[in-house]
């Protein structure tokens, strides 16, 4: 072997042995729910953008487009059929592009990862800053009909709202994450101690000891173990229990999966117009009375939806708590439904809660508090 080729081996092997010295390795690691190993999942969504710095031919560009108008939905959409929580890497300059995009993939659940502005570096030290400026800085597009587009740029800040909302202290809720969610941070904000309850958990734990448990997020589309043990989680409600199931698609079949007899069908009803009017059809029921008297005004500054996934029809044994509708919708009362089972209460809770706690909407942690307290006395 050539003395230059042994050299090149060892070179490679120097740089080989200093990139594995970079990592730590962690001794006896578990996984949570049993499994061996880990995977991320990522996206480099630059559509034509690298194709345009490459000043690449008018057909290569179209290829690029197809990217950002059809190619990161599809991509959106596959991850969230399987509940994967992906890594998108983007540049500034596509947040300008295909904001929808983008805000739909944060709506998601999934990360966003930056690449600079238009993904280099310029050698100009003026322009290099003003790339660095738009890139930290948070923007929103604003385009009005029939009006040329403009940007409107902000600082990134983050927002501290105050709300009026009584509690009952110290709750302890269960909480069967689905398909990834920040509902567990509200329950924290409002003084619950916050469960998040795996598939042994869910088969052999003492579920008696928490004074609620929330399915989150299309939980029952995600978590098989959830539908394996259900057959618990109505036990537990049977025996005095405070189970709230949050929206999910048709794979929650409530003739299967709920205490009564209901149909929530595939093409389920939703309300996507955040302020759409509500009619408060229960008024003296507690989950409207304590520890919070919910009213009309509770339902303002919702953001992005009411709710989605509402039941179509259900048993006589449920209560219907409120009623909505978009325009030119009938109304529908299947979004919220409470019953009782047994010495305890069960509710189907279609409205966006994943949506509207993480922007700190009063209205919405005032429910809350008042759905994690039905299994108490009022006092």
């Amino acid at each position: 072997m050539a003395d230059s080729l042994r050299q090149e081996i060892a070179d490679l092997k120097g740089v080989a042995e200093g990139y594995a010295a970079r990592w730590q390795r962690i001794d006896n690691l578990a996984w949570p729910n049993g499994m061996r190993m880990a995977v991320n999942f990522t996206a480099d969504f630059d559509a034509m953008l690298l194709r345009r710095l490459h000043n690449e031919p008018p057909m290569q560009l179209a290829k690029g487009e197809f990217g950002g108008r059809v190619g990161i939905w599809r991509l959106i959409e596959l991850f969230d059929q399987h509940g994967i929580k992906a890594t998108v890497f983007t540049v500034g300059r596509i947040c300008e592009l295909y904001p929808q995009a983008l805000r739909s993939a944060v709506r998601s659940g999934h990360e966003l990862a930056d690449h600079m502005w238009e993904h280099r570096v310029p050698k100009e030290p003026e322009l290099e800053r003003e790339h660095l400026r738009k890139t930290l800085e948070g923007y929103e597009l604003i385009e009005p009909r029939d009006l040329e587009a403009r940007y409107l740029y902000r600082p990134s800040i983050a927002k501290v709202r105050g709300v009026d909302v009584q509690v009952v202290p110290n709750l302890k809720v269960g909480y069967v994450m689905g398909i990834g969610d920040q509902v567990p941070i509200g329950l924290q904000q409002l003084g619950a101690t916050v469960t998040l309850l795996n598939e042994r958990d869910l088969a052999t734990a003492d579920l008696s000891g928490y004074d609620a448990i929330m399915t989150g997020t299309r939980a029952y589309a995600v978590r098989e173990d959830l539908k394996t043990y259900n057959t618990r989680l109505l036990d537990y409600v049977k025996n005095g229990g405070n189970m709230i199931v949050l929206y999910n698609t048709f794979e929650l079949v409530p003739n299967q999966f709920a205490p009564f007899p209901g149909e929530l069908l595939p093409s389920a009803e939703e309300v996507s117009e955040e302020d759409s009017p509500i009619t408060i059809l229960m008024p003296t029921e507690q989950s409207l009375t304590w520890p919070n008297k919910i009213t009309l005004s509770d339902f303002t500054d919702w953001v992005e939806q009411r709710g989605s996934k509402f039941w179509t029809t259900w048993d006589t044994a449920y209560t219907p708590m409120i009623s909505t509708f978009d325009k030119g919708q009938p109304p529908q009362s299947g979004g919220w439904l409470t019953a009782r089972y047994g010495k305890g209460h069960w509710t189907y809770f279609a409205y966006a809660l994943h949506r509207q706690l993480p922007f700190g909407v009063p209205g919405a942690f005032r429910i809350t508090a008042n759905l994690l307290a039905l299994g108490k006395t009022p006092k």
